[in-house]
């Protein structure tokens, strides 16, 4: 199973749940999927779904999923480490009113350049990483969450002081 969540966000992430339905309904996705949508206007049309799912649910969602596409969000990110899973993350784009700067961005640039996570920024490569997951995870360092998660605090604040 696929599961995908977009988080909390009051913003719409309809160009992520477009870019599964339609990969669905092209059978460039054979797997079931799962979503948490949020706040989006988007209604997905060929898998399951929920706005909002309570916090036993999400983790069960992760431990159970063959692959986790999330938007990135930081504890959405830490979440999948959390149960050792190597997410794919999507980011929201200002450019595409997704939410209010490319913070997003810039988060996925750094776990990219880590390689701690798979990043994709275009729905074409969306699916191509969900169909190669087996393949391009290989790439990515496998390490407890204790391990990343300071480097990630000190990244985290070094925005904030830039940023104010």
């Amino acid at each position: 199973m696929i599961f995908v969540m977009v988080g909390l966000e009051k913003f719409c992430f309809k160009r992520l749940l477009q870019t599964i339905d339609n990969a669905i309904l092209e059978k460039k996705i054979p797997d079931k999927v799962f979503a948490q949508i949020g706040n989006s206007t988007y209604t997905p049309e060929n898998y399951e779904y929920k706005r909002f799912i309570n916090f036993v649910d999400l983790v069960e969602f992760i431990k159970k999923s063959r692959i986790v596409v999330t938007h990135a969000g930081v504890g959405s990110t830490l979440l999948c480490f959390d149960f050792n899973k190597i997410p794919i993350i999507f980011p929201r784009l200002s450019s595409m009113r997704e939410h209010v700067d490319d913070h997003q961005v810039e988060f996925a640039n750094k776990l990219n350049q880590e390689k701690l996570v798979l990043v994709s920024y275009s729905p074409e490569d969306l699916i191509n990483k969900i169909n190669n997951y087996h393949n391009e995870v290989k790439e990515i360092k496998s390490f407890p969450r204790s391990e990343c998660v300071p480097g990630l605090i000190f990244y985290l604040r070094s925005i904030m002081d830039d940023n104010g």
